[in-house]
């Protein structure tokens, strides 16, 4: 991302990406200090840390680390993903077989042929590629940024995609 850009450009990219739900609040901190997402990223140094705050209920907190800085053409989009986790690999807790959904209430992780066994299927969320896997209401809908060896980002979603296949 451009060193000119604010700190709401990382704000607005970890929503789609990561975490928005519910239009909860969130906050960047670094050293016991809360800062405005007005602030630019050429504020920061290399080998800073500043820890990204989301939802103040359920809070989800994502630790971000300034590596290094490139030098790269202009874009349309303010932040260029270089590199993303490899998806979750969870497992049903009932019977072993590949996770698909999350009980949100009872934090266990179930396939298609277990879930039907959820009484409130409200409960439910789909297992996705994010640190709000199964809270709130995330279900990663917003996530175009699905990492597929081959192909440039961002890409379409399609069922499959979504579990990250």
């Amino acid at each position: 991302m451009p060193l000119e850009a604010a700190f709401s450009a990382v704000d607005t990219f970890l929503r789609k990406i990561w975490c928005e739900c519910c239009g909860h609040l969130s906050a960047f901190r670094a050293g016991g200090a809360t800062y405005g997402k007005a602030r630019k990223i050429s504020s920061l140094a290399i080998g800073d840390n500043l820890i990204y705050e989301y939802d103040f209920g359920s809070t989800t907190e994502i630790l971000l680390t300034v590596v290094d800085g490139i030098s790269r053409p202009r874009q349309r989009e303010k932040i260029c993903l270089l590199a993303r986790n490899e998806p979750h690999k969870d497992v049903c807790d009932s019977c072993g077989a590949p996770a698909t959904v999350v009980n949100s209430w009872e934090g266990e992780f179930l396939c298609d042929e277990c879930a039907k066994n959820v009484e409130d299927e409200a409960a439910l969320l789909p297992v996705v590629n994010s640190p709000r896997c199964g809270v709130c209401g995330y279900s990663g809908d917003q996530d175009v940024w699905i990492f597929n060896s081959g192909k440039p980002f961002p890409q379409s979603r399609t069922a499959d995609s979504r579990r990250g296949m």
